[in-house]
């Protein structure tokens, strides 16, 4: 008797101390649920910002006669320090692969420009890389800069950094 009377105790102590636990749980849960929603806000600001700018950058095509069916599509003209800035600020909000497209698109779409050179843009990608802990295909992205511009000395160190032949 005494025992099973003991152990409704405890039984009871153990309910009213889930019930505390509960309580703070839900609270933090609401905290953490509150802070997300804010996160998203703003990531939801940043993403209409980037959108806006990619917008802008994307320069309409001029009027031109219907291409024959079997032509290359004529190429997009980009605005190269515009792409080269969202990039860079892509970066620094952490949105590698956004940084990676504009990147791309620079190199697709032609940085023959004296603003910018293709090894540069092939820097950035090799560094975006190791970022995100991928040092095989930054060392591939430092190696096709280098086959464009072979004494790009920044292209030269970042092999020479992570102990790459050259």
């Amino acid at each position: 008797m005494q025992r099973a009377a003991a152990l409704e105790r405890e039984l009871a102590e153990a309910n009213a101390e889930l019930k505390k636990l509960r309580g703070r749980s839900v609270q933090a849960l609401e905290r953490e649920l509150a802070e997300m929603r804010t996160e998203l806000t703003a990531t939801r600001a940043e993403l209409e910002e980037l959108r806006k700018a990619t917008a802008a950058v994307v320069k309409p095509a001029a009027a031109t006669k219907p291409v024959p069916a079997k032509a290359a599509p004529p190429r997009r003209s980009i605005d190269v320090k515009q792409t080269l800035s969202m990039a860079k600020m892509a970066v620094e909000m952490r949105k590698f692969d956004r940084a990676l497209e504009l990147c791309r698109d620079l190199v697709e779409h032609g940085v023959e420009s004296k603003d910018l050179c293709r090894g540069d843009v092939y820097l950035m990608m090799g560094r975006i890389m190791l970022e995100q802990k991928k040092p095989k295909q930054a060392v591939e992205l430092f190696e096709q800069g280098l086959t464009l511009e072979p004494h790009h000395k920044h292209l030269l160190r970042a092999i020479d950094d992570l102990g790459g032949k050259r």
